[in-house]
């Protein structure tokens, strides 16, 4: 299913096919260099520390920490979700690699 999202002032149209990950909170889509991430359902008040985090960290977080750089909204102006940089090819998640498969599919052991 296409989703049509605006972000800067720019409407785009999300594809299946652009799907990185879904999980509980939402979904994360591919969008050129960077990834969307739009909640399944937004929570009361969740624009609103949105809007917060960006008012006071944009431009201001090292690079190699992933967080929202824009809100990611539908025409009526409702916050859907938001824009992040992409993470590097090759990149697991920090609970993947503290969990016992990985461990041992990677050949490690506790010390």
């Amino acid at each position: 299913m296409k989703m049509q999202i605006l972000l800067q002032h720019k409407t785009h149209t999300l594809h299946p096919r652009q799907l990185i990950q879904s999980g509980g909170e939402g979904m994360v889509f591919s969008l050129g260099r960077d990834a969307v991430k739009i909640y399944h359902q937004p929570r009361p008040g969740q624009a609103a520390k949105l809007r917060a985090w960006l008012a006071r960290f944009a431009g201001r977080v090292p690079p190699n920490v992933l967080g929202p750089t824009a809100l990611v909204t539908n025409r009526s102006g409702a916050v859907l979700g938001f824009q992040m940089a992409r993470l590097p090819a090759g990149s697991l998640p920090l609970r993947q690699l503290a969990g016992p498969k990985y461990a041992q599919q990677s050949g490690l052991t506790a010390a």
